[in-house]
Order: structure tokens, then C-alpha cells, then sequence
């Protein structure tokens, strides 16, 4: 499994390195749909290259900004490609074009992805062919990482599944898929370069303890890519959570440019666990600072209630206070409100000479007070009047600011 220490820094940035390891996040998964993709490998005829067009004015949207990348690269694309393709014909491993060595990093990972994507756009016969001399290239090596879908692995297995004569084949192209680590979980492959740049980018500032450099590569994606990007950031630098993760916390966080995307990225479980760690108190501040706590889950709010029940029944066969259990403490505000207005209906059903009773071993509760404003309907209200002998409950309900309207 990943962690923090794993990455492309220079050795010196390792070793200078001051907090614990940091494993990958529970949590993967983006949420962003997944753009279009290869679906069913065959062969197609070679995408167009068109020239790039000329830049008048700073180009500002996204989607521009990303056919722009491929106009700058079209060229070199189509060296490599030419390359690859005479190294099939010749059976020899492509060669390298002169001009993929002026390539900045970011280019020659887009070139080698399209490569890749062309390699699968072949036919059955030619794909392995294809794979291997583009693959044997050592400048191209270096840049295979994460360039195909999940979908796409998928596609080309059950192509050669399907052709029992293509077994080697396949076996062969699978083992070099996973050598290479190819293949890429996240929802895009903008989305899953930008996450390697960003964590590799927090490791530096922990480690060398300074500012935090946001990549270029995150810059260049929407901004729901750019949501999910932080989300995963945010998961990853709470596995797990203990002493060390405030460093990693706040080098990440303290961006201005991050910062618009931190608010519900926080569940309840991770900020339950920083809450409980003492050295983390300002962290679960900032937390709270960003709203980065996300809504609770119907699940949790239940557990919560149905936790608080069973302290105010423990409150009333017992006579005696209890704390308030863990899983309201670490409800968001807004959930809390929910369950103390639950706990209020509940408590006040059936209205009568009982009612009392249970009415303040709710309101009793120093950690229920914050939340008991407009929580009694005025039909509820004008029962407990009528009933009689509930004037102190009747009295409590406006001193709190209780009823509704």
C-alpha cells in the first residue's frame, strides 16, 4: 500500500524526512463521472492531428486550455507513432524522436498517454506488437505510469479472453500492464497525474518543511476534478490519523488555492478520531474553520438518537445524569439540532402526567442546551397547556426559546 514516504524525491528529501509513514486513503474513489473511454478494443483509424492555432489572449477555460496541451504535442505525437509503427514493420524497439527530448515533463507524459491509447485502438492481431515496441523504449518507459483506465485493462482482457489462439498474448501484455503499473483507479487520467504531483508535492513541504508548491497539473482541472483531487488529498492525509498528521495538515491546507475546495471533505469518523487525539485540537479547529466536515450519514444521526434515548430511559429509571454519548459529541452541528429535535418529540409523546419527568431529563442535559431552540411545535405546545399541571414545562419552553414561530 502507498504511503507518504514512497515517492519520486530526491533521496536527501527522504531521509531529512520527520513524520511517521502515512498509508493510502481508505477512501479512493473520486466521485466525478467517468469521462469517455475505450470500451471495446479494435481498430480504428489514427485520430486527427490538427495544427495548433494561434493564441491571441490568455486562454482561461479548462477545456480549452487541455486541446491546447494536445495542438503543442501533436507533432511529437506523431513522431513517436511514426516511430513505433516503423518498429513494428522492422520488428525493432522504437526509436526516440529529437523532438520528444524538448518535451517538458508534463508533455511527454500526455504524448506517451495518447501513444498508449493508440496502441489500443488496434486490432487483436497487433496490439501486443504495437505494446511491446512502443513499451521497449527506455524515454518512454519512464512515463507509462498510469496511462490507461481500469476500463481499458479490462476491454483488452477480454478481448484476448475471448480468442483462445491470443493466451500467450494476453498473459504477456497483462504481466507488462502490471510491471508498468499502467493502470490508473481514478476517474480520469488528468485526475490521477495531478494526485501523484499534489502528494508528492505535500511530501516535499513536510519534509523540507516549507511552503507548499500546488503543480501546474492541478491547475489545468475543472473544478469538479479539481473537488475530487482535494478529497482524496484530505483522506490521504488522515491515513491515519496521529501526532504527526498536523504537519501534513496544515502545509497542505494553509493554500489559498486549495482552500476553496476543502469545505465537505471531512466524514464523521476521521474527524471523531482527530477530535480524540489531544495533540490535534487546533486541527480539529481548522476543520471547523474551512467547513470541512461533511453531512452526516441518516445512519450516523439514527445511531445518535437512538444513543441519547437510551441515556435519558437510563436518566429516568436511574435518577442520575449521564455524559453525552460519542456519537452525538461528534455529530455536525446542524445533525445535532436534528437529533435533539427528535429527542424532543419523543420525549414530549404522549403528553401527560409523566411527561414532566422525561421532558427535563432531556432539557437537564448541559450538552443538549445549545440545541433546544425551536424544537416544540405550537400544537405541541398548546397540548402540555391543556393538560394541566405541566406549568413548569410550559414555563421552561419560552425561557429556552423552545417553541416553534
Amino acid at each position: 500500500m502507498e504511503n507518504r514516504i514512497s515517492s519520486n524525491l530526491p533521496p536527501g528529501a527522504i531521509t531529512a524526512q520527520t513524520a511517521a509513514p502515512r498509508t493510502e486513503s481508505r477512501n479512493a474513489q473520486a466521485a466525478a463521472p467517468m469521462p469517455a473511454e475505450l470500451t471495446n478494443v479494435g481498430h480504428r483509424p489514427a485520430m486527427s492531428m490538427a495544427n495548433a492555432p494561434a493564441i491571441a489572449k490568455p486562454v482561461d477555460d479548462i477545456t480549452e486550455l487541455r486541446r491546447l496541451a494536445s495542438a503543442r504535442v501533436d507533432r511529437e505525437f506523431n513522431d513517436l507513432w511514426r516511430a513505433v509503427e516503423e518498429g513494428y514493420r522492422r520488428e525493432h524497439d522504437a526509436w526516440t524522436p529529437e523532438s520528444f527530448y524538448s518535451l517538458s515533463e508534463s508533455e511527454k507524459r500526455l504524448v506517451v498517454k495518447r501513444a498508449v491509447d493508440e496502441v489500443f485502438k488496434e486490432n487483436a492481431s497487433r496490439i501486443d506488437g504495437y505494446f511491446n515496441r512502443l513499451t521497449a523504449n527506455a524515454d518512454v518507459k519512464g512515463h507509462l505510469k498510469k496511462t490507461i483506465s481500469q476500463e481499458t485493462r479490462d476491454a483488452a482482457y477480454a478481448l484476448f479472453q475471448n480468442l483462445d489462439r491470443y493466451y500467450d498474448k494476453r498473459t504477456h501484455l497483462m504481466a507488462r500492464i502490471k510491471k508498468y503499473e499502467m493502470v490508473y483507479s481514478e476517474n480520469s487520467w488528468h485526475v490521477a497525474h495531478a494526485k501523484d504531483d499534489m502528494w508528492n508535492a505535500v511530501r516535499k513541504a513536510v519534509y523540507e518543511a516549507q511552503i507548499i508548491s500546488v503543480p501546474e497539473s492541478f491547475e489545468k482541472l475543472t473544478e469538479v476534478e479539481k473537488k475530487d483531487l482535494v478529497k482524496l488529498t484530505v483522506d490521504w492525509v488522515f491515513s491515519p490519523v496521529n501526532d504527526d498528521t498536523a504537519a501534513w495538515f496544515e502545509r497542505f491546507t494553509a493554500d489559498k488555492t486549495i482552500q476553496p475546495y476543502l469545505t465537505n471533505t471531512v466524514p464523521y469518523e476521521t474527524y471523531r478520531e482527530v477530535t480524540k487525539t489531544g495533540s490535534l485540537a487546533h486541527i480539529r479547529d481548522l476543520i471547523d474553520t474551512y467547513g470541512m466536515r461533511e453531512e452526516d450519514t441518516k445512519n450516523t444521526i439514527e445511531t445518535a438518537k437512538a444513543e441519547i434515548w437510551n441515556v435519558v430511559r437510563h436518566g429516568v429509571a436511574e435518577r442520575m445524569d449521564a455524559t453525552g454519548p460519542e456519537s452525538f459529541m461528534y455529530l455536525t452541528e446542524d445533525a445535532k439540532r436534528k437529533v435533539a429535535k427528535l429527542t424532543i418529540d419523543w420525549a414530549l409523546n404522549p403528553i401527560n402526567q409523566e411527561t414532566e419527568l422525561w421532558f427535563y431529563e432531556v432539557v437537564g442535559k448541559a450538552f443538549f442546551r445549545n440545541y433546544l431552540k425551536n424544537t416544540v411545535p405550537k400544537t405541541t405546545y398548546e397540548a402540555i397547556i391543556k393538560c394541566g399541571g405541566l406549568g413548569r414545562v410550559k414555563d421552561t419552553i419560552l425561557d429556552y426559546d423552545m417553541l416553534q414561530g
